[in-house]
């Protein structure tokens, strides 16, 4: 009963966005935890009053949003810096969008609903509230055709680096199939030893063009040597591992006889900079004698970048 009861109160809450819409790819209210339904439910109540404004701008983000699509150049409208200006303020006008699984437009096309989705996912899962897990979660179970908003809503449970989270996506991968190239693709910002573990070993199985691509943006965002030192110092603990992780699963990926794995490889494994790079160039160089001149190449960026930046 209470159940029912919040999932009336909430689409008594729901703006214009939840009615006369195509359905979209968000997630109803009704199928996120009791806990989870409360805790937007009465968050919303509480924007709504204080926030008034911000609510607004969303709806007139989405009255706009098939006008900017269809002159968009890219692939899909980048909504991100929009969407972040409003969860500054509050993050619930986003949160209601999301959870208004009827929020779709008619005039709405695919790139449209992309732009959408993924701009909700990746500004509120930069706030990293993890009472909105459930939110991702259920998002990611549900399944989507589009990879765009598979990395978004894995981009946005990662960011969160609990070890919950970390075996979730890890499943999510496993049950995956085809479209498990768009939720690796998000991994990288669960920045944990078990993750990095699992992506090195997604790195040496693999043998999908796109998906090993993906595994690589994913094991460059991990490592990241530029991300690393501004984190939360409690959030550090597993940083040198992490990276050298990364490294040595980049490494071997040098060697590949596919020439764009073997450039991806190159470039994530100079953003990781790890300490450890250079034995395992050395290391591979012994295992795979073929690998030798795209090792040296790496090995020689590498020293450039050492003589360029001597303190790191």
């Amino acid at each position: 009963m209470k159940k029912r009861l919040l999932s009336i109160l909430a689409f008594s809450l729901l703006s214009p966005l939840a009615s006369a819409r195509e359905r979209g790819a968000g997630i109803a209210l009704d199928q996120l935890p009791a806990a989870t339904q409360a805790y937007i439910v009465e968050s919303l109540r509480a924007s709504r009053g204080a926030h008034s404004e911000a609510h607004a701008a969303l709806e007139a983000l989405a009255i706009e949003l098939p006008t900017v699509d269809a002159t968009r150049r890219g692939r899909f409208v980048p909504t991100g810096r929009s969407f972040m200006a409003l969860a500054k303020v509050t993050p619930w006008p986003l949160v209601e969008a999301l959870t208004a699984v009827d929020h779709r437009q008619a005039a709405w096309t695919d790139t449209a609903e992309t732009a959408w989705m993924v701009g909700l996912l990746e500004s509120l899962g930069k706030l990293a509230d993890p009472k909105l897990a459930p939110v991702y979660e259920a998002i990611l179970q549900q399944g989507s055709s589009d990879r765009h908003v598979l990395r978004a809503a894995a981009f946005a449970r990662a960011r969160l680096s609990d070890k919950a989270g970390a075996a979730f996506l890890m499943e999510v991968v496993r049950r995956a199939g085809p479209m498990r190239e768009g939720v690796i693709a998000g991994l990288g910002q669960c920045r944990r030893a078990d993750m990095a573990h699992f992506l090195a070993q997604l790195a040496a199985m693999e043998t999908d063009r796109e998906v090993v691509a993906s595994v690589i943006d994913a094991l460059s965002d991990i490592g990241n040597a530029w991300v690393w030192p501004v984190l939360h110092p409690s959030a550090r603990a597993d940083e040198i591992e992490v990276r050298s992780v990364a490294a040595a699963a980049l490494v071997e990926l040098v060697g590949s006889p596919d020439f764009r794995i073997a450039e991806l490889a190159t470039n994530a494994a100079l953003v990781v900079d790890s300490a450890d790079t250079a034995q395992f160039i050395a290391a591979e160089r012994s295992d795979n004698p073929s690998a030798a001149v795209a090792l040296g190449k790496l090995e020689s960026r590498l020293n450039r970048r050492i003589l360029e930046t001597p303190i790191r």
